[in-house]
């Protein structure tokens, strides 16, 4: 008979693209993924249709877990990943998401009798602001974190590797679409909650023009404008793909992991001023320039675009420390050639997204 697998976060973008993968690799295993509520169960059904209603079981991992039939593993990939945590409510609620929730897990994972492994999911960053290189089998001093999500990731890896329970951490950096297709699927968080911050208020401000910026995508004449962003030209930033992410995932389960941590990161770094011309190429327009810190006088754009970009400015400044592989390449060599983050794959997973997300027919989408 096969194992019992339990999958949290499944409707998520990490959880549903991962679930897809392990339920066609491992056809003689029962995989389960949680659920909180009917329209929860809807969603998962919608995202990921290789499941059945029966593989899909009620519960909330915020909440005291009780569940049949009892896994053997499980895969905890749930969490909120809100950067902009702003009133102690929403703080909180992250709270009990993530450290509360991962406590929960582990509970439950101890009352089950056979119980043989924890995968859990955590973020590379939980360095917070070091230049210290991050070790894979350590969890890094507690550090300035530029958000809640960090802080929180770093209180719930920490009770994760205190648990007795056999573990295994994964550690993304920042996700962004698949390598293959570019496809963003729909995601609006992370790099393209960014960009789209960036969109907005620039399709406001060529609209006062007398131009319509996504009507200029395929035109040889880009939108001229002088714009000023916070951030660095010099700022290293790490990207990898969901595609990649999932598979080193599936290759790391494989092996001898227990009590072993995956940074999962890009051999290559994307710097600020590849952000900056990704972001011209993909809304076809020139003139972006990072100025540092703060930006003397903003106009009424600049200032538009350091409200909806807020989140995202502490990892425009500041650059990602370096990580230590040994773990991921050692699991992964020989088996799995991992996708590598240039410039150009960069500017076409951006410039993808604004098809997708921000086009309509050709047309400006005025609905946005």
């Amino acid at each position: 008979m096969g194992k019992n697998i339990l999958i949290t976060g499944a409707s998520g973008f990490v959880g549903r693209n991962f679930t897809k993968e392990l339920v066609k690799k491992n056809p003689d295993n029962n995989i389960y993924v949680l659920s909180r509520t009917k329209n929860s169960d809807r969603v998962i059904q919608d995202k990921i249709p290789i499941l059945d209603k029966e593989q899909i079981l009620r519960g909330d991992f915020t909440q005291e877990l009780n569940l049949y039939p009892e896994p053997e593993i499980i895969y905890h990939l749930g969490a909120s990943t809100d950067l902009e945590v702003s009133t102690p409510e929403e703080l909180n609620e992250m709270k009990k998401a993530n450290i509360e929730g991962t406590k929960n897990i582990i509970n439950f994972a101890k009352r089950c009798k056979n119980f043989q492994h924890l995968f859990w999911m955590g973020t590379f960053y939980v360095s917070g602001l070091t230049s210290e290189v991050i070790e894979e089998d350590k969890l890094p001093k507690r550090n300035s974190f530029r958000n809640y999500y960090e802080e929180t990731k770093w209180e719930a890896e920490k009770l994760v590797r205190e648990s007795g329970l056999p573990f295994t951490i994964f550690r993304p950096s920042i996700i962004i679409g698949n390598s293959k297709t570019q496809d963003s699927q729909g995601e609006r968080r992370m790099m393209y909650g960014y960009l789209l911050g960036i969109a907005y208020p620039l399709r406001k401000y060529f609209r006062t023009k007398g131009k319509r910026l996504f009507d200029n995508l395929d035109s040889n004449s880009p939108l001229e404008i002088n714009l000023r962003l916070i951030g660095n030209n010099s700022t290293t930033k790490n990207f990898v793909c969901i595609d990649d992410v999932v598979e080193c995932m599936l290759r790391i389960s494989q092996t001898s992991c227990e009590g072993k941590t995956y940074n999962l990161t890009n051999k290559l770094d994307i710097f600020g001023s590849n952000i900056a011309y990704a972001i011209e190429q993909a809304l076809n327009i020139r003139g972006i320039q990072y100025v540092g810190r703060e930006i003397s006088n903003p106009t009424e754009t600049e200032l538009a675009i350091m409200n909806y970009t807020k989140p995202f400015v502490p990892y425009a400044i500041n650059s990602d420390p370096k990580g230590d592989t040994t773990n991921t390449d050692n699991a992964i060599n020989g088996f799995y050639e991992r996708v590598l983050m240039t410039p150009t794959l960069f500017t076409k997973m951006l410039k993808r997204f604004v098809e997708q997300e921000l086009v309509r027919g050709g047309k400006d989408d005025t609905k946005i």
